[in-house]
Order: C-alpha cells, then sequence, then structure tokens
C-alpha cells in the first residue's frame, strides 16, 4: 500500500516541469528521512532533472521503447582530444532483446510468484542520464518468445534484477491510492478558484487518506476485520486482508458516534399545525368537544405527555375527538370507527386516517391523519 506523503502543483507551460517537481520532493525527503530511497516511476519520470541524484537515492523507471542505449564509455586512450563519453550505439529495447541472453527466475509480483525470463545489460542512458552508468532490465513471460514484455532502466545496481522487478511492482499501488482517494474521499472534485485553495485542497485530501491508513495499523487494526467481512460478503472468498473502503468505514464508526448522535436528554420540539375553520376564543381542557357552542379549540394531549397542536380548531358540529387508545373497548364511540383507524390500533405504529363525522352520520369531509411522533414513536396528529 502507498502513502502519500508530499504533493506539488503542477502548472504546464507556466511553471517546473514534473520531472523538475518529483526530483525536488525526492531530495526533500532524502534530507528530512536520512535515509537511503528506491524511487520507482513510470515511463514519464526520466530527464535531465534526475540526473546525478544523491548517492543515497537509487532511481527505476519504465524504459521507453524509442530509448536509445550505449556500451558503457571506453577507457582513456592517453592521446589527444577529449575521451569519449559513451561506447557503441547498442540500439533500443527491442533491438538489445535480439542480442541478449534471458535466464529463467521466478519472480514475486502482484500478489503472485511467476516464472518469468530476465536479462540485465550494464549500458548507458545517454540521452536522459548522461554518463551515468545504469542497468537494463529486460523481463519476458513464460509464452513470449520474442522481443521483451517490459523494459526497466535503473540505477541501482547492487540489487538483484528479481528484487527490482518485485519493487516495481509496488509501484502499481499508488494508482489505486489515487483511484480511492476520488472515490472515496472526493480527492480532485472541488472546484476552487484562490490559488491558495487549489494548492492545498488535493494534499489534504491524500493527507488524509494516509492518516486514515496509518490510524488503521497502529490503532484500528483487528485480526478478524477481513473474517467479518467475509461473514458479511460471503462472495468474497479470497479476501484476507482489509481494504481502504474497510479501513474508512471502521474509522467512521469510530469517530461519529460521540459527535454524530444525539443526546439521551435531547427532547424534540412537537411541530404544530392549525386548521382554520370557525375560529372562537374558548379553547377546551381535554379532547371533549362542545357540539352545540360556537367553535371550540382542542388541546391534543399523546401518551408521550408532549402536547402537540395546542391551536387546533375543528367544526362544532364535528363529534368527539380523542386518541384511539383512549378510547375503552366497552363504549361505544360517538362515530363509526375506520378500519384504517382499527388497523393503527393494533400496530400502534402504522399511521392511518379517521373521518369525523356529525352525531346524524351525516359526512363532514374533515379527515385526521395520524403519523407516528418523532418523539417517541407514539402517534400525532395533523388536520388536513
Amino acid at each position: 500500500m502507498s502513502l502519500p506523503v508530499t504533493a506539488r502543483l503542477w502548472r504546464p507551460k507556466t511553471g517546473p516541469s514534473k520531472v523538475e517537481l518529483a526530483a525536488s520532493m525526492v531530495k526533500l525527503l532524502a534530507v528530512c528521512l536520512n535515509r537511503p530511497l528506491h524511487v520507482m516511476a513510470d515511463a514519464a519520470y526520466h530527464g535531465r532533472a534526475l540526473r546525478h541524484l544523491p548517492e543515497a537515492i537509487t532511481l527505476t523507471t519504465r524504459l521507453p521503447a524509442n530509448a536509445v542505449l550505449f556500451d558503457l564509455a571506453p577507457p582513456p586512450t592517453n592521446k589527444r582530444g577529449r575521451p569519449r563519453l559513451k561506447g557503441a550505439r547498442l540500439g533500443t529495447p527491442a533491438e538489445l532483446a535480439a542480442i541478449a541472453t534471458f535466464t529463467t527466475t521466478r519472480v514475486a509480483r502482484y500478489g503472485r510468484t511467476d516464472q518469468v525470463r530476465i536479462a540485465e545489460v550494464p549500458c548507458l542512458w545517454y540521452g536522459s542520464f548522461h554518463t551515468q552508468t545504469a542497468g537494463v532490465i529486460l523481463i519476458r513471460d513464460e509464452d513470449t518468445t520474442t522481443g521483451y514484455d517490459l523494459a526497466l532502466v535503473t540505477t541501482d545496481l547492487a540489487t538483484p534484477a528479481a528484487a527490482l522487478v518485485t519493487r516495481y511492482a509496488w509501484r502499481w499501488s499508488i494508482e489505486t491510492t489515487f483511484a480511492e482517494a476520488r472515490t472515496l474521499l472526493g480527492v480532485g472534485q472541488a472546484r476552487n478558484r484562490s490559488e491558495n485553495a487549489v494548492r492545498r485542497t488535493v494534499p489534504f485530501g491524500l493527507y488524509c487518506y494516509a492518516i486514515t491508513v496509518v490510524w488503521y495499523a497502529l490503532h484500528g487494526h483487528h485480526p478478524s476485520d477481513a473474517a467479518d467481512h467475509r461473514a458479511r460478503a460471503p462472495w468474497y472468498t479470497t479476501k484476507t486482508d482489509p481494504s481502504f473502503t474497510d479501513m474508512l468505514a471502521k474509522l467512521r464508526r469510530v469517530i461519529m458516534p460521540p459527535d454524530f448522535s444525539p443526546s439521551p436528554q435531547a427532547t424534540r420540539q412537537a411541530p404544530k399545525s392549525r386548521l382554520s375553520t370557525k375560529p372562537g376564543p374558548k379553547q377546551a381542557s381535554n379532547t371533549q368537544l362542545d357540539h352545540t357552542g360556537p367553535a371550540r379549540t382542542a388541546k391534543v394531549e399523546w401518551p408521550c405527555d408532549q402536547s402537540f397542536f395546542d391551536d387546533l380548531e375543528l367544526d362544532p358540529d364535528a363529534a368527539e375527538l380523542r386518541h384511539p387508545d383512549k378510547i375503552d373497548d366497552e363504549e361505544e364511540p360517538d362515530f363509526p370507527r375506520d378500519p384504517a383507524l382499527e388497523q393503527y390500533k393494533s400496530t400502534n405504529r402504522l399511521a392511518a386516517t379517521a373521518r369525523v363525522t356529525r352525531q346524524h352520520g351525516a359526512l363532514r369531509g374533515l379527515t385526521q391523519t395520524i403519523p407516528v411522533c418523532p418523539g417517541c414513536d407514539n402517534p400525532t396528529l395533523d388536520v388536513t
């Protein structure tokens, strides 16, 4: 797994090139870490800026197909004139593969061990590394008989070729890092306008990626994480290690509850709704409505002891309005029971609709919708 540790803003045609920025970051890391660095890069990172790096830094990159290679410079002849800087022309990687000697070896790469054929040739890549000695590694797969499948050039002449191939395969993890940072953390999706925001937003997202992985390695990892994921998703039969998605999900479970969970003492203020029909000055103390006087204002109380819709106004000819749980089974209600209301009484959670009628049975067209109370999962009342 690759972790972003530094970043630079590249401006096409107006600032340093990508190779120059990469060289500056590599030299900075070498000074800060004070340890040997083995740099792995793709074919775009080569050139004059990467020549003659400090001794503690080695570079391995993919060799372009059009690169021209030369033999090492011959020793001085003690004759007049400048000594030769390069030897005979060896040609392109394809021409070099035609005359090179390949040996069979086993290489660990991309999570598996493959048997490949490798040829290693010391030479000069005069166009990029000038007179610095480099090693060209040509790799053929088992089913390849001519040419090569991968060509690498490296300044690390002490490490065996098979180990260099394995090390170069590790570079692919940075591509996975960039993809996960874009899809999971939104890196690169911001539309910034100020210069400081452009410089800081993408590096901040990459650093968040690195911090998440470091936190998981130090504090969040548990041996059963991969097994638990296989139990939730049985189709991942070969999953043995947690992915960044698992790390991010676990970090969210750890940091979100104390900040976003509501406090047990927190209470919600009930919403209010008003139906304007025939407003009256008096207010009833309970759910009993007067059928003879002017329009009354009913105060509806539910089991959670929260008063909802204190200013609810109903028609004076409407029948008695009470909570369905407060209706005595032996008492005959003043209005016919609606089947939906009976279903609500049995479930105590489903919404129901009851039509209030006159005592004579004439439909008044007043409809009460009874949803679930947001505060205590008990029913509330909304007049529509």
